[in-house]
């Protein structure tokens, strides 16, 4: 993604495991197929730098830190004004995102917890829908990789691919405002490695939804945001660092809009 590249921090599908009903138009095989395979080729590392480091409990904050609060994430009662599928799903993984910090700082879940729940239902996201706070041990990220892929392969058959992109976006660009707000505390657990996994994953998300958005509709929107919106194209950790500071005010407002009718 060349002009959605700062998009680009520790987001997983892991908790995309769930569908959503929209009236779109019908998905020929061939553009199936080359969609799955855009999927599989970048879930090697299903779950990016920072999400990782809190999903597997290596993120750690002292409490200095804690003590200074956190002011930068979602506010909840944001919930209550979003109307639109995208608008929810797009929240409520944010939410989840949230979540994982909010419990890093030893401040309650519960209010994220209900939200969550009541977006799941606005969101339509079915049944299977899956948001755990149970620690992903390093071991079994292969098979959540595998897994995720399946799923994503299911949710295009089923016409619900939408929705499946527009979760692992939102998670992706919420990821990365949280970084661009507390470089000091992700920043560490951010390799060189990690970048240049970061970089694929960013051109996943605009290739998906490029290809995509001629069948689902509900893509439009997200689709122009990507083409007239330029963020960071960072290859090595220094420019990412650099990149963070300067276009921090990008990063939010692209987050923003995700969340905008």
């Amino acid at each position: 993604m060349k002009k959605i590249a700062c998009i680009l921090l520790f987001s997983t599908f892991a908790m995309l495991l769930g569908g959503s009903c929209s009236s779109n138009k019908k998905m020929p095989k061939d553009v199936m197929e080359e969609l799955d395979s855009i999927f599989a080729s970048n879930m090697e590392r299903p779950l990016m730098p920072v999400f990782r480091g809190l999903k597997t409990g290596k993120i750690v904050i002292t409490e200095e830190e804690k003590s200074k609060g956190v002011s930068y994430l979602l506010p909840l009662n944001r919930a209550n004004e979003l109307k639109t599928l995208r608008q929810k799903n797009a929240a409520l993984v944010m939410y989840y995102n949230d979540r994982g910090v909010a419990l890093l700082y030893g401040l309650p879940v519960e209010p994220y917890d209900m939200v969550i729940a009541h977006l799941k239902v606005g969101a339509e996201v079915g049944a299977d829908f899956v948001l755990t706070s149970t620690p992903v041990d390093e071991e079994n990220l292969p098979l959540l990789s595998q897994r995720m892929v399946e799923k994503f392969s299911d949710q295009l058959k089923e016409g619900k691919g939408d929705m499946y992109i527009m979760r692992g976006l939102a998670l992706f660009v919420e990821s990365v405002y949280l970084l661009s707000q507390n470089p000091d505390l992700f920043l560490p657990y951010v390799s060189e490695e990690d970048v240049v996994y970061i970089d694929g994953r960013i051109a996943m998300f605009e290739a998906l939804v490029e290809k995509a958005q001629p069948y689902f509709p509900s893509l439009t929107m997200v689709n122009n945001l990507i083409k007239h919106h330029t963020f960071i194209k960072a290859t090595t950790k220094t420019q990412l660092v650099e990149q963070l500071v300067e276009k921090k005010a990008d990063i939010e407002q692209f987050r923003n809009a995700l969340l905008s009718e």
